[in-house]
């Protein structure tokens, strides 16, 4: 009988350590009053450190934290930051269902609280709540665009601008669909062509609600700070 050839692989180009649930609790509460996940986390990082091997990169994957805390996130970098830079590898969080994003992104990337913050968080837990076919968010620079793909809304994102290269750009980035298109000059065609796209894309139909995130004045880069909840006409191509 022949004997059998297992598959052989070149020696890996890369080596990433992914790190999961770490569900630290601020002031260093137990899990459940039972699970000490502060002191799992050093012996973790520990006995990674130990073995020798020296990652190109870390990826701690959520839930990073159990409630979102702030105290929790800035106790989970004190510990991972110094042991990352031992090891010289960057650091990659990504949020778990039971992450806060605003407060992880303030205490983890250092990220300030701005008023797009806001708008783009809040589309995203309106459309959960009415369940609204797409969120449709006009954005020059692309800023916007990437701050609502960041929030991972479980609908369509439409984002439209005036430049192309900003559309070029955004097309590579998370669950948004890009189209170049000529800045609205007031608050009805912004609302209506925010409708109409959404029908001739794809992302709604007549009859049904999509959100607009925009920024008030019109044609203002960096400005968004509004939210408008609309209903598509019977004609697919404007509001009511």
């Amino acid at each position: 009988m022949a004997s059998v050839q297992f598959g052989q692989h070149a020696p890996a180009a890369r080596v990433i350590l992914h790190l999961s649930d770490t569900h630290l609790l601020a002031g260093n509460r137990l899990l459940g009053e039972r699970y000490d996940t502060a002191q799992h986390l050093r012996r973790t990082l520990q006995a990674a450190e130990a073995t020798g091997v020296r990652p190109d990169a870390v990826v701690f994957t959520g839930d990073l934290t159990d409630l979102g805390e702030p105290e929790a996130y800035r106790a989970l970098r004190a510990e991972v930051e110094p042991w990352a830079a031992r090891l010289g590898a960057p650091v990659v969080w990504v949020a778990g269902n039971h992450d806060e994003r605003p407060a992880l992104r303030v205490e983890l990337l250092d990220a300030e609280a701005t008023g797009a913050d806001a708008v783009s968080l809040a589309a995203r837990q309106i459309a959960e709540t009415l369940q609204v076919a797409a969120i449709v968010t006009y954005t020059a620079t692309g800023t916007t665009g990437l701050r609502t793909a960041r929030e991972r809304p479980q609908i369509p994102i439409l984002a439209l601008s005036p430049i192309r290269e900003t559309t070029r750009r955004l097309s590579l980035a998370w669950g948004l669909q890009c189209v170049h298109t000529e800045d609205a000059h007031d608050l009805e065609e912004m609302v209506d062509k925010a409708c109409r796209l959404a029908v001739q894309n794809g992302f709604a139909r007549a009859g049904e609600r999509i959100i607009i995130t925009a920024g008030v004045p019109l044609r203002t880069p960096g400005a968004t700070n509004m939210i408008r909840i609309a209903y598509i006409g019977s004609d697919g191509l404007s509001a009511v």
